[in-house]
């Protein structure tokens, strides 16, 4: 070989060893390329729970109800685990205010049933149209409240211990024990004579409210009888059948419209004889400026307490107005043998022909 091919040789082999990367036959080379790295599996998102409120099932729609405790019913929430309770809430003002005209029960324990029930336990007021709403928690989560229902409570009478509601509309007498007088249906109960009235006898309530409507009469309706004609009357039932023992009593009580001034009215009651700190009469005579017109209806409110005695009256759905407001002196009115009258029979002095009464109600304060 010549010299010239032999260097050219030798020159391209060592640009070969120099450029051509060695080929390793072995499996632990270091210089071999990485594995890629597998991307992480993602950790699956859990669906989020959807809570769905309570149904209400009954009574709904205002529903005019036959029973003296209403019993609420919704279709169970849904999206709730564990143990589950429901929060009933009913009122007479569809935002449900916190105080004496709202009223609620909670930790009412779900059924497995599909439908969650609730007895209402107090006495309602009669003829009342209530709302009601209801929503269930497991501790943790609280559901959104049901939507909002109602329901009238029944129009029967019915007296629970203090409690008395009688609507004198039915055409007889549900409650009250008359004497005398008539009922006329869808109106209430009437005196025919000025010795009628219908009287409702509770246990002694020292702290009470008694209510009622009243129409068809007019100014000075005593004038012609020449007496001071009654709505109400309290005292102890013992003195009913003697005019006397009535006034005499250390308990008695009358409200009455004076025959000799056209809208003045009189108030006389008595809480306790000698000793009891509060003897003789307590008289309170004026005149609110009430027009007594015989096409209006007057609804009359007489509240007492250890405090005192307060009467006010509506007229035609209006509000009330403070008709007198008297203490007791811290010596409460407790008459025993505590009886109610719409009238005064013990005295005769009734209002005759003309006054119709009803929805006579009484509650503990």
């Amino acid at each position: 070989m010549k010299p010239s091919i032999r260097l050219y040789a030798t020159a391209l082999l060592a640009i070969l060893v120099l450029t051509v990367p060695v080929l390793s036959m072995g499996c632990g080379n270091s210089n071999a390329p990485a594995a890629p790295t597998p991307a992480p599996t993602p950790t699956p998102t859990p669906a989020p729970v959807v809570v769905i409120a309570p149904v209400p099932v009954s009574p709904v729609g205002t529903q005019q109800l036959e029973v003296l405790k209403p019993v609420l019913q919704v279709k169970n929430a849904t999206g709730l685990s564990g143990s589950v309770t429901y929060r009933f809430e009913w009122s007479e003002v569809i935002d449900f205010p916190a105080g004496s005209r709202s009223d609620f029960r909670e930790g009412v324990a779900q059924d497995s049933s599909g439908t969650t029930s609730f007895e209402i336990p107090t006495t309602l007021g009669a003829n009342t149209i209530l709302f009601w709403r209801a929503r269930a928690t497991n501790g943790t989560t609280t559901s959104d409240w049901s939507k909002t229902e109602s329901f009238k409570t029944q129009n029967k009478g019915f007296q629970v211990g203090q409690t008395i509601f009688d609507p004198l509309t039915n055409g007889g007498p549900e409650i009250g024990k008359p004497i005398g007088g008539r009922f006329i249906q869808g109106q209430g109960y009437q005196p025919m004579s000025t010795n009628d009235g219908i009287y409702y006898d509770i246990p002694t309530c020292g702290s009470c409210r008694a209510e009622f409507d009243v129409t068809n009469f007019g100014k000075k309706e005593g004038e012609g009888y020449q007496k001071d004609l009654k709505w109400f009357t309290m005292g102890d039932g013992n003195t009913w059948n003697n005019f006397g023992a009535f006034r005499d009593h250390p308990w008695k009580m009358h409200f009455e419209q004076r025959a000799d001034l056209n809208t003045a009215v009189k108030l006389i009651w008595r809480n306790g004889g000698g000793g009891d700190g509060e003897p003789g009469d307590h008289t309170f005579k004026g005149d609110p400026g009430i027009n007594w017109t015989s096409s209006s209806v007057f609804h009359f409110v007489f509240d007492w307490d250890a405090g005192g005695f307060r009467v006010s009256v509506g007229v035609d759905g209006g509000g009330q107005i403070p008709v007198i407001s008297d203490g007791f002196g811290g010596h409460p009115y407790t008459p025993p043998n505590h009886r109610i009258e719409l009238g005064c029979t013990p005295r005769g002095e009734s209002f005759a022909g003309s006054a119709i009464f009803r929805n006579f109600s009484v509650a503990p304060r």
